[in-house]
């Protein structure tokens, strides 16, 4: 019986870096592993705390899903309340974004796609003529831009299904 050789040269064998390659295999795999399951998590608590924080209404975001091989992210039961009530001001059931890789290289934001399901705001004008948005619509002139600018953004689709305003006056 002849022993089973293989049709590569013997040298050729031996001279593959084996454990770079694998050491890069596994850097990727615990990399992806932590994209999929890790970073959604952080990424919700920081867009409801940020955007709290930020609009001066209670936000609340059901689940994030990140998917870092085609770089989309999905939002879904996302709510802003109105901030003398406890109303939803905007809800979205799902919203879906798409970047461009290049988005990744630089400071500048490509998005490819983006659709929001079930997208529907309330906006409510009060007997003073005020509107439930005004305090988002009013500009603070301390907080302009720095003298960089702002950042590159380019939006190439958006998708609205199943929207509705509804416009109050009380």
């Amino acid at each position: 019986m002849t022993p089973i050789t293989s049709s590569a040269p013997s040298g050729w064998r031996n001279s593959l870096p084996k454990k770079p390659l694998i050491w890069s295999a596994a850097v990727l795999a615990t990399l992806t592993i932590l994209a999929f399951f890790g970073l959604a998590p952080l990424v919700k608590s920081l867009l409801t705390k940020s955007l709290s924080a930020t609009l001066h209404r209670d936000v609340s975001i059901q689940k994030v899903r990140i998917n870092p091989f085609i770089l989309s992210v999905t939002i879904t039961s996302f709510l802003i309340k109105d901030r003398e009530t406890s109303e939803p001001f905007v809800s979205l059931s799902e919203i879906f974004l798409n970047l461009e890789s290049s988005s990744a290289l630089g400071r500048s934001l490509f998005l490819k796609e983006a659709r929001l399901s079930d997208a529907s705001i309330r906006i409510v004008r009060d007997q003073d003529y005020s509107y439930n948005v005004s305090d988002l619509l009013a500009t603070d002139p301390s907080k302009e831009s720095s003298p960089a600018g702002p950042p590159l953004f380019s939006l190439n689709s958006i998708q609205i299904v199943d929207g509705s305003v509804d416009f109050r006056i009380s």
